[in-house]
């Protein structure tokens, strides 16, 4: 399959997916994908469980950039030029170091189990990193949880 008309030298692959209830005789899934893969009667059903598996995976992680606290759009990919594309790529890579972080980090995981959502663990991370002169992320984390105490002079 040809998938561009001004690139008739890149060809591709194309499967499609369907599922129908044994019992009202409807369509309950339809997806289609393209891929470099050789599709044959022997891989065929392993590749559409890899596909759909990528799928969810892609959906979770952006469902979770779009509603706890990244604010990812689906209009990200467009705009003038390369800008909107930029925030997409800064707001992914900040996915990825918070993805370390709650994996990695002790006063990250203690911090949000303190807070008890994403969202709110972010205005508080936002909050505390306007106000306060710190070294670290973890600082601030340990700050929301209550392990370290910062004394700053009230201002008058």
């Amino acid at each position: 399959m040809i998938f561009n008309g001004q690139h008739q030298d890149l060809r591709v692959n194309y499967f499609e997916y369907e599922e129908i209830d044994n019992r009202t005789k409807e369509q309950t899934f339809f997806s289609s994908w393209i891929s470099d893969i050789p599709i044959t009667e022997n891989n065929c059903k392993e590749l559409v469980v890899v596909a759909r598996c990528r799928w969810k995976i892609e959906n979770k992680t952006f469902n979770t950039m779009k509603n706890q606290g990244y604010h990812l759009e689906h209009n990200y990919g467009h705009g003038k030029q390369y800008l909107a594309i930029n925030f997409a790529l800064l707001t992914m890579l900040t996915f990825l170091v918070d993805q370390i972080a709650q994996h990695l980090d002790r006063a990250f995981q203690k911090a949000w189990k303190k807070v008890e959502t994403k969202k709110l663990l972010w205005l508080e991370v936002n909050q505390a990193f306007n106000l306060l002169p710190v070294m670290s992320m973890n600082v601030i984390y340990r700050f929301i949880c209550g392990d370290v105490k910062i004394n700053i002079p009230l201002l008058e």
